[in-house]
């Protein structure tokens, strides 16, 4: 339910997908593309504009494309306290905690940091998932968590001292990142529960209204303060980009591929999101690839294969 994408299980058995499997393996590179980048375009749209507003701004700019899809649905409004309660927590973590710390913290860091750090969702998830549900996870997942864990803390405690010191990553930068990948974790596990009664668009399209609807006052009062003349249109159109394609767009297609393609064959396809940011990161913000940052990288995409591993 955001750019880290919609954590599913890569053991599946249902692996689907028939003469349409070509159609959904076209739409996830398109989705993981899309999300891969997400470190760059917030990263590029903080220069002129302060992360935190940046992340404010992406939340209240999906307002109305959500706004959109839900009139053209005609369905009801969900029903019951209980429902609004916990879609509200989803809309809080996934919609306003994740996008606004994210982006505060990759204005601070490396697009290479944020793009990897974002990784370690599925374990983080995990860790949340056993504590919702109070239960053990099998051993591998533990190895895996560790792993993906060590690989985490060399990044963020790891400096890269042959870079220029604008073009360094932030230890604050990559924490407040990292509190917004716990922070989805929640919105994943609170909003998996939800998706089984009321479907997992229902649960993504009424949780971005209602966290539209939340932090639109803040960004009113922000935007008062701003010259909105200096703010240049790659500032504006990265914002477009993270709200309509990342956070909303995206998600459509995502689910397509899973129902089209397999839950298992298209889960697979975020092996290689990590991958995409490093790669755009060192094209075009010039990014060093260190030795440290590919030895973090592989540590956490071995973790997270681990943690995906099931008998």
């Amino acid at each position: 339910m955001s750019d880290a994408g919609p954590r599913t299980a890569a053991a599946s058995p249902d692996l689907g997908g028939g003469g349409r499997h070509w159609g959904a393996a076209a739409a996830a590179t398109f989705c993981i593309t899309v999300w891969g980048a997400v470190p760059l375009v917030t990263k590029v749209a903080a220069v002129e504009m302060d992360g935190l507003l940046v992340g404010i701004l992406r939340v209240v700019f999906c307002f109305p494309v959500v706004a959109v899809i839900l009139a053209g649905r005609r369905r009801r409004a969900p029903k019951g306290a209980g429902v609004w309660q916990s879609l509200s927590l989803v809309g809080l973590s996934s919609f306003v905690g994740f996008p606004v710390l994210f982006s505060l913290g990759q204005g601070m860091t490396t697009a290479s940091h944020g793009g990897l750090i974002l990784a370690s969702a599925p374990i983080l998830t995990g860790i949340v998932a056993a504590l919702w549900h109070r239960r053990r996870p099998e051993t591998a997942w533990i190895v895996g968590a560790l792993l993906g864990f060590v690989g985490v803390a060399a990044l963020v405690l790891i400096r890269a001292g042959d870079m220029a010191a604008d073009a360094r990553p932030s230890l604050a930068g990559d924490l407040i990142v990292l509190a917004g990948v716990l922070s989805v974790a929640v919105g994943y596990v609170s909003g998996a529960q939800l998706a089984k009664t009321l479907g997992p668009g229902t649960v993504t399209y009424w949780a971005n209204l209602i966290a539209s609807l939340l932090v639109l006052p803040w960004a009113l009062w922000w935007l008062a303060r701003i010259d909105l003349a200096a703010v240049g249109w790659q500032t504006w159109g990265g914002i477009v980009y993270l709200a309509a394609f990342a956070q909303v767009i995206n998600f459509v297609l995502w689910y397509w591929a899973m129902e089209k393609g397999g839950i298992a064959r298209i889960a697979a396809f975020q092996f290689v999101q990590p991958v995409v940011t490093l790669i755009l990161a060192a094209i075009f913000l010039g990014e060093v690839m260190t030795l440290p940052l590919l030895a973090s990288a592989a540590l956490i995409l071995a973790g997270v294969a681990l943690c995906q591993f099931k008998r």
